[in-house]
């Protein structure tokens, strides 16, 4: 991991793990405040997937394997409600990115908290962060302490400067 590119919009923060929560709101019918034990004794699955900055695609990407919860079995434990089209997704540095509600219910789409075996760095999202395979690394947000449900057309900071919503990679 140390090898890994980081980019990032501000400092790292320091999230303190015994008060990490991770909020799920929003269009739910069940919100849900989830701690670090609680998130990881969660249903795991691991699967390899390469990190991969749409700026310097051949030069700035990390192939990783992850380990992590499902996106989709938190949100159906809180239990999505219809009309829900996208989720956004907060970093505890201030970072926002949104998916379509189709992809964070793949089953491939995980909340990281390890990778190649090994607890997250702090410098790469500890104490988790949101795995996308076969999209851009600008919807992997790290340090993720809260996802929102929403109907809106809401756009991430990257999103909202031009960068596609939809960050398929190959057309994928």
């Amino acid at each position: 991991m140390d090898d890994w590119y980081i980019v990032q919009i501000g400092p790292t923060p320091q999230v303190n793990i015994g008060s990490y929560m991770l909020v799920i709101d929003g269009l739910v019918n069940n919100p849900l405040n989830l701690t670090y034990s609680e998130l990881t004794s969660m249903p795991t699955t691991t699967i390899i997937d390469t990190l991969q900055c749409v700026s310097v695609p051949y030069f700035l990407k990390a192939v990783v394997k992850w380990t992590g919860v499902p996106l989709k079995y938190v949100l159906n434990a809180a239990g999505v409600q219809s009309g829900a089209t996208k989720v956004i997704l907060y970093g505890a540095d201030g970072y926002t990115s949104d998916l379509p509600l189709w992809k964070a219910m793949e089953d491939d789409t995980l909340i990281a908290f390890m990778a190649d075996g090994q607890p997250l760095l702090t410098t790469h999202g500890y104490p988790v962060r949101l795995v996308v395979p076969r999209w851009w690394g600008y919807k992997y947000v790290k340090w993720l302490v809260k996802i929102t449900v929403t109907n809106e057309n809401y756009l991430g900071y990257w999103e909202s400067r031009g960068y596609p919503d939809v960050a398929r990679k190959n057309g994928d």
